[in-house]
């Protein structure tokens, strides 16, 4: 583990779904799976039951404001029904498309926090 890893280049990681630690393995088999632990480096990609948790809220929020970024024109144009069909369509979008980010995420600020 390099001295000088900031949060930055840790986030960078993360979002590209990959090792917080070293960059060097993928995080995710599948949709849903987290590997155990790193290839590369060891790092403990799944620590505990309901290690997780904090991702939801990540999820939760960016997929809240999204559907909230995107319904809310058409509320305004009283169009509440069409914006309501956008924004429940967006938000499952987001949601499942979100799903892996949100964890990584999860996982480097947990990591970079850790190492403080």
């Amino acid at each position: 583990m390099s001295e000088t890893l900031t949060i930055g280049e840790v986030m960078r990681r993360s979002l590209r779904l990959r090792c917080p630690s070293c960059g060097g393995d993928k995080l995710f088999f599948g949709l849903l799976g987290v590997k155990e632990k790193c290839a590369a480096c060891g790092l403990n990609c799944r620590p505990e039951g309901g290690y997780y948790l904090g991702a939801i809220y990540i999820n939760y929020g960016v997929t809240a404001l999204s559907a909230l970024a995107t319904g809310l024109p058409f509320a305004l144009a009283d169009r509440i029904a069409t914006g309501i069909v956008v924004a429940s369509a967006v938000a499952v979008g987001v949601a499942v498309g979100f799903f892996q980010p949100s964890r990584s995420l999860w996982l480097g600020l947990n990591f970079w926090l850790g190492r403080r």
